[in-house]
């Protein structure tokens, strides 16, 4: 009796973690200064040549950008204006943006290997230490988000004339 107890927790503990794996599909999360973020809505967008993905949990959201982008290849972030990390806090009415650019944070984003990507969808990992551009509100100086993953996140096409999913953070 008692190994029959053993085996069906057992198999409820497996069946549960099983589940897990399929509700993070499609995922966009990282840790935020060792705080655990999650975006509850993710998209990623082609346009001339630049993907762009894009997630938000409603208060804060996280908009990675990189031109002319290529699987397998790893860009790094706070060297120039063209592979951008932006991170929006919404604080009650105050919003407050971190952003990578120009000698400006640091980071990196990895793509995935082409072989492991699902087609029309995107996956990487990512770094994103990002300091607050807005000077007036110094509540929080930057954010340090690592570990961070973006997986399956579904891309489209972005053509003259379509409207893009993504807003501006830029």
């Amino acid at each position: 009796m008692k190994k029959i107890i053993v085996f069906l927790t057992l198999a409820l503990t497996f069946a549960a973690c099983e589940d897990d794996v399929k509700f993070n599909d499609p995922a966009f999360q990282a840790l935020s200064n060792y705080d655990f973020w999650r975006a509850d809505a993710s998209v990623a967008e082609v346009k001339d040549g630049t993907l762009r993905v894009y997630g938000t949990n409603g208060a804060e959201s996280l908009l990675l950008r990189i031109p002319n982008y290529g699987f397998g290849k790893r860009y790094d972030l706070g060297i120039d204006d063209k592979n951008v990390a932006v991170f929006r806090r919404v604080i009650e009415k105050d919003t407050i943006r971190f952003k990578t650019g120009i000698n400006l944070g640091g980071g990196y984003v990895v793509f995935d290997e082409a072989s492991k990507q699902v087609p029309g969808t995107v996956s990487g990992r990512f770094v994103v230490d990002a300091p607050n551009t807005n000077i007036a509100n110094d509540t929080m100086k930057s954010v340090y988000l690592h570990e961070g993953v973006f997986f399956r996140i579904k891309m489209s096409e972005i053509t003259n004339g379509m409207p893009s999913e993504i807003p501006v953070l830029e």
